[in-house]
């Protein structure tokens, strides 16, 4: 950007002597680097508020739900099929077959 070498610097420091004198120089450095600070403290306030938002924006990472253990099973369609799954009691397990001795 800038390709300043050290002669450079040298005149530029001496017009900045001339022209603010030795007893404001002191003064002058001063406020150059409490502005500097608060710049750079203003900078991280927005990148932190930035990340922020970004991390309050990036949907959620959840996986997704597992399917149901039985996808055959249906939902009752009619007022009497609902009424007629809420009487039956739903098996877990099947019912051993015995042999009968008739």
């Amino acid at each position: 950007m800038f390709n300043i070498r050290g002669m450079e610097w040298i005149i530029i420091l001496a017009i900045v002597l001339l022209l603010f004198g030795p007893k404001q120089l002191p003064n002058l450095a001063r406020s150059i680097g409490k502005t500097i600070t608060e710049f750079r403290t203003g900078v991280k306030g927005v990148e932190e508020d930035l990340r922020n938002l970004a991390k309050e924006t990036e949907p959620a990472t959840d996986p997704p739900p597992p399917p149901d253990k039985d996808e055959n099973k249906k939902e009752p369609e009619t007022e009497s099929e609902k009424a007629a799954s809420q009487d039956e009691p739903e098996k877990l397990t099947p019912e051993p077959d015995y042999p009968e001795d008739a």
